[in-house]
């Protein structure tokens, strides 16, 4: 399918979900939300909440699968929607503290992309993108051009969202019934949303949306660590109050952004620190990795299969991503009422029962005497492309089921590789040595060491996970252990077997090459 046929569906999807008449104007709606309290919501934004487009976000989970795992995290992408719109607005308040500077026009525009910068997240959030996450690569290139920022497939889908000319239509009807300023302009806040402007004098604008410390991840790591029940901790006070738009040169531009007072230095540690905490305690958890294998295993079955699924009479065709949009987390769970497919029944079923695959081995850098580093390096590396490596490990691990000879399907036998977090933070963030002038300003990895910190992660929290059924882990385990031995000359010690060791092993021992 070509770009201009994308854009097609994206069309379609919008006009099914937004309304044919737009409703009479609702008054201004409190609404109560566990992290930051009371808040009031314009009329314009409630009519946009209570659009399909919008309402959908009720029914997609913020965290993907973590909820197997911590309990209560079963929120959802809809009141994080709703939270970034108020977190940006308090940001403002406090650049605004002493003289107006972000004015009631780009305060509208802010809130509006905190609502809508995740319109376009599909089912299980993150966890969906890891299916259809690479068909977007060339759309994204083709529309936002080879110098474009690292763009998510979810924000390009918002980004296309808002961009549609449905959109449009129906923001221009808002603006003409509530009276609202020409000047909020709907393009601009949808670069906001994939980190782009269209002046460089206004690049802080989009910090607040998508930058190193925006209301995005400000708002997730509040929310995410208080329904998880694991607290982190972010002086939001110290941060705001040292928060200001300066005068910064990147290769030799001047661009307007924000900054940071060297007092507020110590926020933005807290920020990478807990980000690194989250992704450790939850994002990388290995059996929430163990659902994400699980969930692309079901849709590999599904393509390789050539498997028609129908829910309630509608067909879906999950070659186009448009269909991930339309596919909701109920359709998904239904798929284990299937009687005409099994496999997939039986599949679906797993999740629902919580019965996770298994690691029959893990790998890191203390659970292998490496005669050969390459691979782990290779692997390890952010600058390696994520499809091509995704692409090899499933070569791998399908070439590790056919060496063990299970009965289990090849599409339950995973390699996974949990992402790293990204310290952008300390790249990207410039921070004001004196604190009321902009005449010296240098970038915060002046004050701690980002490059350490990232490798430090890697080499001690960073493990490859082979994951299978539990009724395989032996088989997979030594078929495991004679691949890498064989093709890469990687040796494991005990410690890469969580649940015993291979009959091929003997114990306290590593493995011997042939």
């Amino acid at each position: 399918m070509n770009f201009k046929d994308f854009k097609s569906h994206i069309e379609d999807y919008c006009n099914e979900n937004l309304p044919t008449n737009l409703e009479l104007k609702p008054s201004s709606k409190i609404i109560h939300d566990t992290t930051w309290g009371t808040n009031l919501y314009r009329p314009h934004e409630v009519s946009i909440i209570n659009t399909q487009l919008f309402q959908r976000l009720r029914h997609v989970s913020q965290m993907g699968f973590a909820n197997y795992v911590y309990p209560s995290a079963r929120h959802s992408r809809f009141e994080h929607s709703l939270g970034v719109a108020i977190l940006v607005e308090k940001m403002c308040k406090h650049i605004n503290s002493d003289k107006v500077i972000i004015t009631g026009n780009d305060l509208f525009s802010l809130r509006l992309a905190g609502l809508l910068h995740d319109i376009g997240h599909c089912l299980f959030s993150h966890t969906s993108e890891l299916v259809y996450g690479h068909i977007l690569d060339s759309y994204i290139t083709e529309a936002l051009g080879d110098d474009a920022p690292k763009v998510a497939p979810h924000e390009f889908l918002s980004y296309l969202i808002v961009t549609s000319q449905s959109f449009k239509k129906y923001f221009d009807q808002l603006k003409k019934r509530d009276s609202l300023s020409s000047k909020i302009d709907i393009e601009e806040i949808a670069l906001m949303i994939v980190g782009m402007v269209k002046d460089e004098n206004r690049r802080y604008l989009t910090s607040f949306i998508n930058g190193p410390f925006d209301a995005d991840k400000i708002d997730y790591f509040q929310r995410d660590s208080h329904f998880s029940g694991l607290p982190a901790q972010i002086d939001l006070d110290r941060l705001f109050y040292e928060i200001q738009i300066s005068n910064t040169n990147t290769e030799d531009v001047v661009v307007r952004d924000l900054t940071i007072g060297i007092t507020g230095v110590m926020s933005i540690e807290q920020i990478m620190f807990n980000k690194m905490y989250l992704y450790s305690s939850i994002y990388n958890h290995h059996k929430i990795e163990a659902l994400d294998c699980m969930f692309k295993g079901i849709f590999e079955y599904i393509s390789e299969s050539k498997t028609n699924v129908t829910i309630f009479g509608r067909e879906f065709d999950f070659e186009n991503p448009i269909s991930f949009l339309k596919f909701s987390e109920f359709d998904f769970y239904a798929l284990a009422n299937l009687e005409n497919d099994t496999v997939l029944r039986r599949m679906v079923q797993n999740i629902l029962n919580r019965k996770l695959l298994k690691r029959a081995v893990v790998i890191n850098k203390s659970t292998v005497s490496v005669t050969n580093g390459e691979f782990l390096d290779l692997f390890l590396s952010t600058g390696v492309n994520r499809q091509q490596k995704s692409i090899r490990l499933r070569e791998i691990a399908k070439q590790i089921h056919q060496n063990a000879g299970v009965s289990c399907s090849p599409h339950e036998i995973w390699i996974d590789l949990p992402k790293a977090p990204n310290l952008e933070e300390g790249s990207s963030t410039y921070v004001r040595i004196n604190k009321n002038s902009d005449t010296e300003i240098v970038p915060i990895d002046k004050f701690f060491p980002i490059a350490q910190f990232q490798d430090l992660y890697n080499n001690n929290k960073r493990s490859f996970y082979v994951f299978c059924p539990e009724e395989c882990l032996k088989e997979v385990a030594a078929a495991t252990q004679n691949y890498f031995q064989k093709e890469h000359n990687l040796v494991f010690n005990n410690k890469a077997f969580p649940y015993g060791l291979p009959v091929s092993i003997k114990p306290n021992t590593p493995c011997q090459h042939d």
